[in-house]
């Protein structure tokens, strides 16, 4: 089976990566109102869109931040997770 990367199967898969991360946030946003409240501060200082860098920045930031807070909150959960993420990778032999 032959793999290529054309530029549309790139922008495709960019595409969907974008849009899966927005979804990502926008999860977050609805249920975690602390995330909420910093999207929107964080918002207030991006302007006419000059600081599109900095959000992203800022959101990746809030990002690892609910994550390391959520890892330290459900350690067994997490191990959880990650012991399942290591089995399939394993049956699928990736």
């Amino acid at each position: 089976m032959h793999t290529s990367s054309t530029p549309r199967r790139v922008v495709n898969d960019l595409a969907i990566a974008a849009a899966g991360l927005l979804i990502l946030v926008f999860a977050i946003a609805a249920f975690d109102h602390r995330f909420r409240d910093q999207v929107t501060s964080a918002s207030d200082v991006a302007g006419l869109g000059q600081h599109v860098g900095n959000l992203a920045i800022v959101i990746a930031m809030i990002v690892a931040q609910f994550t390391r807070e959520q890892v330290v909150e459900n350690v067994h959960l997490t191990v959880l997770t990650i012991a399942a993420t290591v089995l399939v990778v394993f049956l699928l032999r990736l």
